[in-house]
């Protein structure tokens, strides 16, 4: 996690501060020098390693000063390691608080979510395929993310912003007012024809999915996802 106001540097600005090559810096493996209060952002497991640029530009220094100038490496706002170690799924640690401008890479910002008090999150594969890139100029349904040298992060007051407006599975759908009668037979409404071949083109593509993938995806509940699963087996 990247505190809120915190600057990150990844191996190559880190690489720059030390006077290494990025090569250089990697095979000698020089964050293994740092002093414990030279905290990593990155979480183990991440796909990129980063620190913050203001404690490196210190270590810098006083890995070239006498004994006695070394500075004091200024602290950290809280503690970046936000996840639990040895859990299945990213999860966060008992009593982490989070700040509205504090940068989550993929695994951190699943893990605020599964945490949010919302009646219904996201699985870990769906919340994927929400932040998937998008093709043919269509656009992610899911958050917006920041770029961290070339990382995709997301800012937690985005996260719970979105995760507010997002339409939830199971969320009330447009029907007959109540009292009101049929005046004939009832036709397929559009909207359940075409949930009926979106679900049909996603069991095509992936026979495999879930009876909660499939409701997340088209915002029922996993009993009507069921239902359908077993409509388009029978037809």
């Amino acid at each position: 996690m990247i505190p809120a106001g915190r600057t990150a540097a990844d191996d190559k600005k880190a690489a720059e501060l030390f006077g290494w090559s990025t090569g250089g810096y990697r095979n000698k493996k020089v964050w293994l020098q740092f002093p414990p209060s030279v905290k990593p952002l990155h979480h183990p497991g991440a796909r990129a390693r980063f620190y913050d640029l203001e404690q490196l530009t210190v270590q810098v220094d006083n890995m070239k000063a006498e004994e006695g100038a070394k500075q004091e490496i200024p602290l950290l706002p809280r503690n970046p390691q936000i996840l639990k170690e040895g859990t299945e799924l990213p999860t966060l640690k008992k009593g982490v608080h989070l700040a509205e401008g504090d940068l989550l890479d993929r695994d951190e910002a699943f893990a605020a979510l599964a945490a949010l008090p919302a009646e219904d999150r996201p699985s870990w594969t769906y919340w994927l395929r929400l932040i998937a890139p998008a093709s043919g100029g269509a656009k992610t349904k899911g958050p917006q993310a920041v770029d961290v040298e070339g990382v995709r992060f997301w800012k937690y007051g985005t996260l719970t912003e979105w995760d507010a407006k997002r339409e939830k599975r199971g969320a009330p759908q447009p029907g007959r007012p109540v009292g009101v009668k049929e005046a004939g037979p009832r036709k397929p409404r559009a909207d359940f024809q075409e949930r009926m071949e979106t679900a049909r083109r996603l069991l095509e593509e992936n026979p495999a999915l879930t009876n909660r993938e499939l409701a997340e995806e088209l915002k029922v509940t996993e009993r009507t996802a069921e239902r359908i699963r077993a409509t388009l087996r029978d037809s």
